[in-house]
């Protein structure tokens, strides 16, 4: 389709998709550890941002930990509609 959202929900579920893949593939034999900028927060879930249930239903799923040293977001855009914060 060409609407942006949609696009972007289903490039996020393929990203997902792709770490689901590896986490099982090596989480037997190996200790995965995932970072990087996923565009999403494992924090108190933002009503407008859809990869944040995403991002956090993946974790609870694969059982995976993290540690959150911050308990709250690190970055405002400027115009006030978006945040997030640095895992």
């Amino acid at each position: 389709t060409n609407n942006p959202s949609v696009n972007s929900h289903l490039e996020y579920s393929e990203c997902l998709d792709t770490l689901h893949d590896i986490v099982l593939k090596y989480r037997q034999s190996h200790n995965v550890i995932i970072c990087g900028d996923f565009n999403g927060t494992l924090l108190e879930a933002r009503a407008y941002n859809k990869h944040d249930r995403l991002l956090q239903t993946f974790v609870n799923e694969h059982n995976l930990t993290y540690n959150h040293v911050l308990k709250d977001h690190t970055f405002r855009h400027h115009s006030g509609q978006s945040s997030s914060q640095i895992d």
